[in-house]
């Protein structure tokens, strides 16, 4: 059915449409069983199938890239002067006035980020009701947040006491905005002269420990350092050395090559300039205090930094 492109939304284009559409005949419906389980099994196959499978157009994006610069063309003639005759103005967002074409530019844009994504589509209905559920408070509330965790971080900088510190509470649909003192992390106590907080990372430059060029020598310098026996070397989720197991009589001779084996080699370290890595310890102490779970509780993240970080 053609339709007026000047006035598309106008009364008269409606009721035009409208008597065209009454005279288009349409069959009479008459229900097919083999249709019908032709459709089921198409859809059941299209389903299987469309787990990896992208999307496709009807135009290509060099396709719709030269229908828009064609559309430009036939407004302003020249693209040069385009900039001059085509001019932006602000405008008040208004959804529920379709003559206004504001939702039909969401429409053109949110299918055109579809495109370029590989998304969904969107037909226009659908992005018309979601534009209407967008709540403005949101950026504001994100501004908000980023300037408070702004003066936070300068006290950080500038060195205060935790008491200057705060704790913010922000709501802007009531509006409210509450503060309190934040308290200090939790002090773990891993032996009688050493403690460690949630925020403590202790970090071993390789290039100062030359030493330390296996796990053997990384579990001796840890152990001097920390008067506690290393147990398990974890990176990330993987298990580097898993004691329980390297401890068993038929594993002596992999654990003795592991320990010996070179660092590097061990933690699968090609380019990086450091690795993270989470070591467990425990104490005879802690083994008499509980013989089931005698892993020392609270020890920080363990950071090797390699030479080449330099």
């Amino acid at each position: 059915v053609p339709i007026d492109r000047k006035a598309p939304r106008s009364d008269y284009a409606k009721l035009d449409i409208a008597i065209q559409a009454a005279k288009v005949k349409v069959k009479a419906f008459v229900q097919s069983d083999k249709k019908a389980q032709a459709l089921k099994e198409q859809g059941d196959k299209g389903n299987a199938g469309n787990e990896n499978k992208q999307l496709t157009f009807e135009l290509s994006k060099e396709d719709i890239a030269k229908n828009i610069l064609a559309l430009v063309k036939q407004r302003a003639g020249d693209l040069a002067k385009a900039a001059s005759i085509l001019k932006c103005l602000p405008q008040e967002f208004e959804k529920d006035e379709d003559e206004n074409y504001h939702v039909d530019t969401l429409f053109a844009m949110t299918n055109c980020r579809a495109i370029n994504y590989k998304l969904e589509p969107m037909d226009w209905i659908t992005v018309k009701l979601k534009a209407g559920r967008i709540i403005p408070a949101l950026a504001t509330t994100t501004s908000a947040i980023a300037a408070l965790q702004t003066i936070e971080l300068v006290k950080l900088i500038a060195g205060v006491s935790i008491e200057d510190h705060k704790n913010s509470f922000l709501n802007l649909s009531i509006p409210i905005l509450t503060q309190s003192e934040p308290s200090t992390a939790p002090i773990h106590k891993l032996t009688s002269k050493l403690t460690a907080s949630l925020w403590d990372r202790w970090e071993i430059d390789l290039g100062l420990y030359d030493d330390i060029t296996n796990l053997a020598t990384l579990f001796n310098h840890l152990k001097a350092f920390t008067t506690l026996d290393p147990l398990d070397c974890m990176r990330g989720n993987t298990g580097i050395y898993v004691s329980a197991l390297m401890n068993l009589p038929n594993k002596k001779n992999e654990q003795l090559l592991l320990l010996k084996q070179p660092l590097k080699e061990t933690l699968g370290i090609r380019n990086q300039s450091f690795v993270d890595l989470t070591i467990t310890f425990t104490s005879q102490e802690a083994k008499l205090k509980d013989p089931k779970d005698f892993t020392i509780k609270g020890v920080p993240l363990i950071r090797l930094i390699f030479p080449n970080a330099k």
